[in-house]
């Protein structure tokens, strides 16, 4: 159990980093934690074979917003919101979890971020959030995959696609 951590939403609970191969974050219940409670996403070397499953994650993500900066591909530093977070990854599986509750300040709180790189997100519920369940964004999601995931009362829809069109 790992609960009450962090200052700013800078501090995420669980963050693996570059070119981490294998990662397993598996039965942690993780709350009232000020950034993101797991988020896998890196620099220069993508994290390999990351597999997140069986975590109960909720009310996360209350910390006071770092320095906001667009310029970061997508993302906006200082606005790490979100119960699992999935970019810069090859062979990601994100499965059996429970993700809900997160905090409302007026940020973005997805259940589930998928962004560059490829993720399974199976078998996961995700509720009682303030906006989307899960959000698909990026480029190279693509190649990522969302099945049989349990979603509801999310206040701004359950699945988000928000790739680019191709051109």
């Amino acid at each position: 159990t790992l609960h009450d951590g962090g200052t700013t939403d800078f501090d995420n609970c669980i963050y693996p980093s570059d070119g981490a191969d294998r990662v397993v974050v598996r039965q942690c219940i993780i709350s009232k934690w000020a950034g993101a409670g797991v988020q896998l996403y890196t620099g220069a070397s993508p994290i390999q074979n990351p597999v997140v499953e069986h975590n109960i994650i909720f009310n996360t993500s209350g910390g006071i917003p770092g320095t906001a900066n667009t310029d970061t591909g997508g993302f906006t530093n200082g606005h790490r919101t979100q119960g699992i977070i999935s970019q810069n990854v090859v062979n990601s599986r994100v499965a059996n979890n429970l993700v809900y509750a997160l905090r409302d300040d007026g940020l973005p709180r997805y259940g589930i971020l998928l962004g560059t790189g490829s993720t399974r997100a199976y078998h996961n519920t995700v509720a009682d959030n303030p906006t989307e369940g899960i959000e698909v964004a990026f480029d190279a999601a693509l190649s990522s995959e969302v099945k049989n995931n349990i979603l509801f009362n999310n206040a701004q829809g359950a699945i988000v696609d928000d790739r680019p069109l191709a051109a």
